[in-house]
């Protein structure tokens, strides 16, 4: 089973998006505490983390930089979650390492937000397999 990782600073984001990852099948890990976030990658071992750009104390781009500059957690794949649509937000976060970029608010009436991840998840890793076999 596939274990995904939140972190993100609101309650509502957390619930909503455990909630929807729960039911399709994945094994959801969260955390609102950017401080924690480190150690609970370390232990979770998730094999894609959903991260919040805008957090207090130490904001997403920081722990992705501090992942990604680990050789125990630098090839899990980031996708930030964020508020943020400024390019330089995004272009900031994909020179850090990141994967992707999904704002917010969320709409997932119709599991657009499931079907976004769960594609965005799935490209990445075949990218990633097609990389090693070729």
């Amino acid at each position: 089973m596939n274990t995904i990782l939140i972190i993100d600073d609101s309650t509502k984001n957390l619930s909503l998006l455990c909630d929807l990852l729960t039911e399709a099948g994945y094994k959801v890990l969260s955390t609102s505490d950017s401080h924690k976030a480190i150690n609970r990658v370390k232990n979770g071992h998730p094999q894609l983390i959903l991260l919040d750009i805008i957090m207090p104390n130490i904001d997403g781009f920081e722990v992705c930089q501090q992942l990604k500059s680990d050789p125990e957690t630098q090839n899990i794949p980031i996708i930030f979650i964020t508020g943020m649509t400024e390019t330089n937000a995004q272009i900031k976060g994909f020179e850090l390492g990141a994967v992707d970029y999904i704002t917010k608010p969320f709409r997932v009436k119709n599991y657009w937000f499931e079907w976004l991840l769960i594609s965005k998840f799935t490209n990445y890793n075949n990218n990633c397999k097609n990389v090693i076999i070729n």
